[in-house]
């Protein structure tokens, strides 16, 4: 059986532009981006890309359940036929967070990923939680969530460790997913895959 795929929203690569938006594979994205400079080093050179994606039909509550087991999970990547959809972070799925947008089809929060909790999706209160059996990219987002691979690293490290966001999913100009840019906690570098294989085998179950 063929798992049907949401159409990309406007906005969204492959989808139409927005209302008077311009159009183009990353129209209504807002990629957090900088010019290269010669000779520094790229979030290519420092993303990882063995971090777990999920797909479109993945719920509420597998996230939360997620997020709350592992406290090394700051965002959830979600994918559909190599194209990121949306990124979804803890803060999404807890109550008060449903807001008016359209990052994905379905989703109630906006574009450039800032909440908007005094305002009511569809009537909804904001302070009803998503369900858990929902499906989790409706409150997923674009905007900063996403870097390109090409911007030089070290603005990027600042830029989050001013905002206090740890993770930002790498696409290319087509909307592709190519990795996950991961800032350590103390801020003063990004995990490599030697990083993610060692955490990997400390928290696999051993053979009895």
């Amino acid at each position: 059986m063929t798992e049907h795929v949401p159409e990309p929203a406007a906005g969204h690569p492959g989808g139409p532009a927005g209302p008077g938006g311009p159009s183009g594979p990353n129209a209504g994205r807002t990629v957090v981006d900088s010019a290269p400079t010669a000779g520094a080093r790229t979030v290519a050179d420092e993303m990882i890309t063995m971090a777990e994606v999920h797909d479109p039909s993945v719920t509420v509550g597998a996230l939360r359940a997620l997020f709350a087991g592992d406290d090394h999970m700051r965002a959830a990547v979600i994918v559909a036929d190599g194209l990121l959809i949306c990124v979804v972070e803890p803060d999404d799925l807890a109550a008060a967070r449903r807001a008016v947008g359209s990052a994905v089809p379905g989703s109630t929060v906006p574009t450039d990923g800032a909440p908007a909790d005094d305002q009511p999706a569809d009537g909804v209160p904001t302070d009803c939680a998503p369900a858990d059996d929902e499906p989790a990219m409706r409150y997923g987002a674009l905007g900063e969530r996403v870097v390109a691979p090409d911007a030089p690293v070290e603005p990027i490290r600042l830029r989050m460790l001013a905002t206090g966001r740890r993770r930002l999913a790498v696409t290319d100009a087509d909307g592709r997913y190519r990795g996950l840019l991961c800032l350590k906690r103390t801020g003063r570098g990004f995990c490599s895959h030697e990083n993610v294989r060692s955490r990997q085998a400390e928290t696999r179950p051993t053979d009895r």
